[in-house]
């Protein structure tokens, strides 16, 4: 092979890795934050509740 058909593999490689990184990042905060504001208010909610 030569270097410029090694170097546009590797470089098609590095795309498809940071953007599969990035999705699954993106995906853990998203899930994380919902997570995270429902809990919030469930708590909220039992704050409430035990307040007469």
């Amino acid at each position: 092979m030569t270097s410029s058909v090694l170097s546009t593999i590797s470089k098609q490689y590095f795309e498809l890795t940071s953007s599969v990184l990035s999705t699954t990042s993106k995906q853990c905060f998203e899930l994380t934050s919902s997570s995270f504001l429902v809990y919030l208010l469930i708590f909220i909610d039992y704050l409430n509740a035990k307040t007469p």
